[in-house]
């Protein structure tokens, strides 16, 4: 049987990221402590809707809502970076050589869009956080 190895290292220590890629390491701290979070959140909401139904607005419901929301804001925008790299077939990487950009590119307009794409995406997220946050103290 044929042994992969895998050049990156090992996936269990999120911490080498921090030499190369730090929205990496951003990304996967994040995602692993949203997935401890997320219990937390799950068992609040069980546990008042089972006990406390009538406080079910609570604010610490709130708060851990905000929470899991800060937390899915790296996702968010790796996953809208993803997406503008698949749709520019590789074009919109910030680590692309000049000389290539000013070869390959013929649309330049075209290019920074892509490479704006997941500053718009963010911003739209973060414009629903605002708002959200707006509405509940309202």
């Amino acid at each position: 049987m044929k042994e992969v190895y895998d050049i990156r290292g090992r996936q269990s220590s999120i911490f080498r990221l921090a030499g190369f890629d730090r929205e990496g390491l951003l990304h996967m701290v994040a995602y692993r402590i949203l997935i401890f979070v997320s219990i937390v959140v799950g068992a609040a909401v069980l546990g008042t809707l089972l006990f406390a139904p009538h406080d079910i607005n609570a604010w610490y419901i709130d708060a851990l809502v905000l929470l899991v929301w800060a937390l899915i804001t790296p996702q968010v925008y790796e996953t809208a970076r993803a997406f503008a790299l698949i749709l520019s077939r590789g074009l919109s990487s910030q680590d692309l050589n000049q000389s290539f950009v000013n070869f390959a590119v013929k649309n330049k307009s075209a290019f920074d869009a892509y490479r704006a794409f997941p500053y718009l995406v963010l911003g739209v997220w973060m414009i629903g956080f605002v708002v959200m946050f707006w509405v509940w103290i309202r």
